[in-house]
C-alpha cells in the first residue's frame, strides 16, 4: 500500500480549492509542512541583501513548501533554489496542468522546470524520468494548442529536454 504526501495549496479551480495529494511510489518523501531553509538546514542571514531578488527568495525559502504560490515555486526554480523539495510538487501540478501559470505566460512553470541544467537532472534521475513521462504524454497538446506560434520557445525546449 502506498503512502501518500498531501500538498495543500492555494491553487483555485473553478470548483474552488483542491488540495493536491501525491503518491509516494511516485515522489520521495517530503515534510511539505516545512520550508527550504528548514528542509536544507541552511539558514540565510536577513543582513542587506544585494538585490530584490535575492530578498525575494530570502523570503521564500522561510514559507512552507504546501504554502508556495505557482509563481513562488517558478521563481525558485528559476533560481535553482530548492530544487529537490520542488520538483515533486511542481511535477504533480504539471500533471494537473501542464500549462501551470506564474505571473509571466501560460506555461512558464514547465519552462522554469525544462531550463534546469542537465546536472540536477542527472542526479535525480527519478524526477527526470517522471517529467519525461508526463511531457511526452502531454506534448501532442502542447502542439495542437500553438495557435500563432505562441508557445515555440517552450516546444523548443521540451523537444531538448526529451532528446537528454
Amino acid at each position: 500500500m502506498a503512502c501518500c504526501i498531501n500538498f495543500e495549496t492555494s491553487l483555485t479551480y473553478t470548483s474552488g480549492v483542491k488540495p493536491l495529494t501525491l503518491c509516494a511510489t511516485l515522489l520521495p518523501m517530503i515534510d511539505n509542512t516545512k520550508s527550504i531553509e528548514q528542509l536544507e538546514n541552511d539558514f540565510w542571514k536577513d543582513n542587506d541583501p544585494p538585490t530584490r531578488l535575492v530578498e525575494k527568495c530570502s523570503q521564500l525559502r522561510k514559507i512552507p513548501i504546501q504554502n508556495l504560490t505557482i509563481e513562488q515555486i517558478r521563481l525558485l526554480i528559476g533560481q535553482n533554489i530548492g530544487l529537490p523539495f520542488l520538483i515533486p510538487k511542481t511535477i504533480y501540478i504539471l500533471k494537473s496542468n501542464i500549462f501551470a501559470e506564474g505571473d509571466l505566460y501560460e506555461g512558464d512553470l514547465l519552462k522554469s522546470v525544462l531550463d534546469i541544467k542537465e546536472d540536477f537532472w542527472e542526479s535525480h534521475l527519478d524526477l527526470k524520468s517522471q517529467l519525461r513521462k508526463i511531457v511526452a504524454d502531454k506534448i501532442d497538446y502542447i502542439e495542437r494548442k500553438n495557435e500563432n506560434n505562441i508557445h515555440r520557445q517552450l516546444l523548443k525546449s521540451i523537444h531538448s529536454f526529451l532528446q537528454n
